[in-house]
């Protein structure tokens, strides 16, 4: 029988494209319509401030996915039917002169739209069929982060039908960004995006695989995280003093959940350039725990997260990524909350260049900290000690994605004082971690798992976590079926 040790949410779907290389399930609270963070508050950040990277800069992440250079329409057809509501702001409620919208936005006001009667304009990148779409021109209030959405909220509906939401250069310029789905939804969309006040957009609503209905576009700036230390020198001096307690990161069935009461920092930052990134907390004030997820706004797919005590070993989160990739770190401490050191490395020297994989097995492997190699870092033990980073072996193990095929990988130790054996999804050092059995058994431990990624391939990582940094031998072997 096939289980996980710790519980992990649902595969995430990729429902956002930003301008950015990843995907994130955004930020947005369905119950009030803000894009106020799904696990914590804050006030909007304020683009003109030290804690808002700008999204102008060539810092900020590079479009992706958009695969469209110019004019995505398929067909000039104007605007046929009528919106339920008025969506414009000029006085006579249409688009400026030349505009290929069929209105105007005024600001982050709800647009309740109607499709039913409309044509099939445009093509989204992220969409299928052919289903009828509304567009809209906006000009960004403020150079920021927004999130568009047809997820609705209490105060008005929800699309009902399967939307999708993209974002255009002016005029009907080059995508931007799409989405076709959204939080716990594959029928409404979110999409987060930056933008530049005073720009000109186009967003569009469509319909996927042929759809066509009603609902609400909201378009709100992204609250959390709290602040953006893209660009800025690091490492930053950053407080949980006055933070909320809204995240909960035991929904992820990671092995390091502070518990109820743990005040947070939300942090934005943006990868300048491909390679291996450490992230890390430390802090002589509380005992921290670090949450990594993907995407510019709160609530994204995990990643993974680490914590240690008080004046210890930092908690860190290491993992590959492109240029452009945008990440969101939470940083737990105390109820009391406290100071601490926020810093983002670029790993030069180390990388994870195609481990080898792991077969039906290995015997007799040695892991010193002069043996060792990427320093990854799992959730369920810290990644140190106050002398030295616990080093790790990573291998690969590609898993048949039949119905109930599943793997076992046992870990035994010959020699040593501890080791702790972690699942990564994918097979290059970037994925989520699946599942972390920590060094509590002196003998070894197993890992069991079902595929379920597309590709089948997996990483299987064994840390030493021996505090005295002695020499590991061990054993792994891996049985699928």
């Amino acid at each position: 029988m096939y289980f996980r040790r710790h519980t992990i949410a649902p595969k995430s779907v990729p429902i956002v494209i930003l301008f950015g290389t990843v995907t994130t399930t955004g930020c947005f609270n369905p119950d009030d319509g803000t894009a106020t963070a799904a696990m914590e508050s804050g006030s909007t950040v304020d683009p003109s401030g030290s804690s808002m990277g700008d999204p102008s800069s060539t810092t900020n992440p590079t479009m992706e996915g958009s695969g469209s250079d110019g004019d995505p329409r398929t067909e000039n057809t104007g605007s046929s039917g009528t919106d339920s509501a008025d969506p414009t702001a000029g006085s006579d409620g249409t688009a400026g002169p030349g505009s290929c919208a069929d209105g105007v936005v005024d600001g982050s006001a709800p647009i309740q739209f109607d499709s039913r009667n409309r044509a099939n304009a445009y093509t989204l990148t992220c969409g299928v069929g052919e289903g009828s779409d509304i567009a809209y021109e906006w000009v960004a209030p403020a150079t920021d982060y927004f999130a568009f959405s047809t997820l609705g909220n209490t105060t008005v509906p929800a699309s009902n039908y399967d939307t999708v939401v993209g974002l255009l250069a002016e005029g009907c310029g080059a995508e931007l960004g799409c989405a076709n789905n959204g939080p716990l939804s594959e029928a409404q969309a979110l999409l987060v995006a930056p933008v530049v006040a005073g720009q000109h957009y186009t967003i569009v609503v469509d319909g996927n695989a042929a759809g066509r209905g009603d609902g609400t576009l909201t378009i709100e700036a992204v609250s959390c995280p709290e602040s953006d230390v893209t660009g800025q020198p690091l490492p930053v001096a950053l407080t949980t003093v006055g933070g909320s307690d809204a995240h909960d990161g035991s929904e992820h069935g990671f092995g390091c959940d502070p518990g109820a009461g743990a005040l947070e920092r939300s942090i934005r930052y943006a990868i300048p350039e491909e390679g291996l990134y450490r992230f890390s907390v430390e802090t002589a004030e509380f005992s921290p725990t670090l949450y990594l997820y993907r995407g510019a706004a709160c609530g994204g797919p995990p990643i993974s997260c680490n914590s240690n005590v008080i004046d210890g070993h930092p908690a860190t989160v290491t993992r590959y990524f492109d240029a452009g990739e945008v990440l969101t770190a939470v940083v737990e401490s105390s109820a009391e909350g406290g100071t601490f050191s926020f810093d983002v490395e670029r790993l030069a020297a180390r990388t994870c260049p195609n481990p080898p994989a792991l077969g039906s097995g290995v015997t007799g492997v040695s892991l010193t900290s002069n043996t060792g190699g990427t320093e990854l870092d799992p959730s369920c033990e810290w990644a140190g000690n106050a002398v030295l980073n616990y080093p790790d072996h990573v291998y690969t193990i590609t898993v048949d994605n039949t119905p109930f095929t599943g793997c076992d990988v046992t870990l035994t130790i010959d020699s040593g004082l501890g080791a702790t054996l972690w699942l990564l999804e994918g097979g290059d050092c970037r994925g989520r971690e699946l599942e972390c059995v920590d060094g509590q058994d002196p003998m070894g431990q197993t890992l069991s798992f079902f595929g379920e990624d597309d590709d089948g391939v997996y990483t299987v990582v064994v840390d030493n976590t021996d505090p005295f940094a002695g020499t590991l031998v061990y054993s792994l072997q891996s049985t699928c079926g």
